[in-house]
């Protein structure tokens, strides 16, 4: 039709609605990055601190375990605790966060025997058993935790050694290095003149394919029993032998071994040093590093006892 002209209204709301659902898009954006990059680490770190307290608690179980296990053996007891194979549980990792960018906390354990490892006690005079006569082995159960959150590879270890729960942090942005949380079973005593020094060792053997387990979030299990020991003691030197008594510690955890001895009035020697009974010294501009604790102006006397521990990870029976 000739002369009709076409109005056009303008509606605005169907607009409106695509703003407000950007808007909404928008909003929700900005909260979901705030609780990433704000809440989550803050959750994360709770969540690893709390994995890692369990972990430590674990791990005085396991010192328990086998010390109640090695004093029972050498005390020729029938209790069957003493001989059976008690298990430890040790929670290797704990799951991600879901629906947030995280990643889960894997762990592995570790066992570092007799014949695995590179650590050693040697005493002056040698101990007479052929097994022993070159040094006793620094056996451990080492637990390595792998935090990867942030693309940040943060690792924490818990070591048992030497009956010592020694724990150790690489990568932490306020930590690192390493502490004797828990110290192994040594007893110093002041004889008038004499320091005795009582060592309960545990010595391990593993049976081959069972020293590890990881890179997984279950628990993990370790089996240990009481097989066998042997007793080392010396009498109180002259000071006038060129060959006195001695102790020489070899570890890769050689901080944390000093840190206990000699921690300003909480160090088991540390009384004992200085008042210059005794000597120890931290051997680290040498290859490979030692401390040594020797006599000063006060005799040694050692009573060690090396308790052969048998010990494997997972289900069966430990072989002895």
């Amino acid at each position: 039709m000739k002369g009709v002209k076409k109005i056009l209204i303008k509606n605005n709301s169907a607009l409106a609605g695509v703003i407000e659902a950007l808007l909404l898009v928008g909003l929700v954006a900005i909260i979901l990055s705030t609780i990433q990059l704000v809440y989550i680490p803050e959750i994360m770190k709770q969540k690893e601190s709390s994995h890692l307290d369990e972990v430590e608690n674990q791990f005085a179980q396991l010192k328990s375990v086998i010390d109640t296990q090695s004093m029972m053996g050498v005390m020729q007891s029938d209790e069957a605790i003493a001989y059976s194979p008690m298990f430890s549980p040790i929670k290797l990792g704990t799951k991600k966060l879901p629906y947030f960018v995280t990643s889960d906390i894997l762990g592995e354990i570790r066992i570092i025997d007799n014949e695995e490892s590179n650590s050693e006690i040697e005493v002056t005079p040698s101990i007479s058993e052929d097994e022993y006569i070159n040094g006793i082995p620094l056996t451990s159960v080492k637990y390595t935790y792998y935090s990867m959150y942030q693309n940040k590879i943060n690792r924490f270890y818990y070591i048992y050694e030497g009956g010592g729960v020694i724990s150790n942090q690489t990568g932490a942005k306020n930590y690192t290095g390493e502490v004797m949380k828990v110290n192994p079973p040594i007893t110093i005593e002041n004889n008038s003149g004499i320091i005795e020094i009582y060592y309960y060792i545990p010595v391990f053997k593993c049976p081959s394919g069972k020293d590890y387990v990881g890179r997984l979030i279950n628990n993990a299990y370790i089996r240990t029993n009481y097989t066998n020991h042997v007793k080392h003691t010396t009498p109180p030197d002259t000071l006038t032998d060129p060959n006195h008594h001695y102790i020489k510690i070899y570890s890769n955890y050689l901080d944390a071994w000093y840190n206990s001895f000699m921690d300003n009035r909480i160090g088991m020697l540390w009384e004992y040093e200085k008042n210059n009974y005794i000597d120890v010294e931290y051997y680290n501009q040498v290859t490979p590093p030692y401390i040594k604790i020797s006599p000063d102006n006060w005799d040694i006397d050692l009573d060690f006892t090396i308790v052969e521990i048998g010990i494997q990870t997972g289900s069966g029976t430990v072989i002895s």
